[in-house]
């Protein structure tokens, strides 16, 4: 259904630019994924490129540099944070180096739908054959469906892949039950 859905915008002349998201050739997001400016965070894609995030309000989300944080997501914790002069902050991340490359490669995957490896080893200082041999061997899995094509230089979705990049993504992802908890001790004060 997904394939036909799919086809159909295609045919009424909309570009499938990465997960759910479909726009007219002329959009700007179509022309953002062109010159590789193709952004994607926690609002979903965009054509500014990387940037701070401060979310505002119950629940908000933010992402500042490599600290991501979660505002109290209940009137009464939210508030309470608020009447003690405190950041409303109910939990955070601090990102390691690991969770960076991480989400390098996550983010290179749903915004261009390829890895280059010379490119990631170069940027992160990392053997990437060594590094994610692990996920790169699952991978081949989907390489035999056809979804992904894995070469000693690169990782590039086929085009049948592009309607599987969360699946395809979710490889690189690390287990939160293998992450030592990192959260924030204490929301800073106003």
């Amino acid at each position: 259904m997904w394939e036909m859905t799919a086809q159909t915008l295609g045919a009424a002349g909309y570009r499938h630019i990465g997960l759910d998201l479909f726009v007219r050739e002329r959009d700007e997001l179509a022309r953002a994924q062109d010159e590789g400016e193709l952004w994607r965070d926690l609002q979903g894609y965009s054509a500014l490129g990387a940037c701070d995030l401060v979310g505002l309000g119950m629940g908000s989300v933010s992402r500042i540099g490599c600290a991501c944080t979660r505002n109290a997501a209940t009137a009464s914790g939210y508030y309470a944070a608020l009447d003690a002069g405190r950041l409303p902050v109910e939990r955070g991340l601090l990102m390691a180096e690991d969770d960076r490359i991480r989400a390098d490669v996550i983010q290179r995957l749903l915004c261009r739908g390829a890895l280059d490896f010379a490119e990631l080893e170069e940027r992160h200082r990392i053997d990437v054959a060594t590094y994610f041999a692990a996920e790169l061997a699952r991978l081949h899995r989907l390489q035999g469906d056809g979804l992904v094509e894995i070469t000693p230089r690169r990782l590039l979705v086929s085009s049948r892949g592009r309607y599987r990049l969360r699946i395809i993504a979710e490889h690189f992802d690390a287990s939160p039950a293998r992450l030592p908890a990192r959260r924030v001790r204490s929301s800073p004060t106003l």
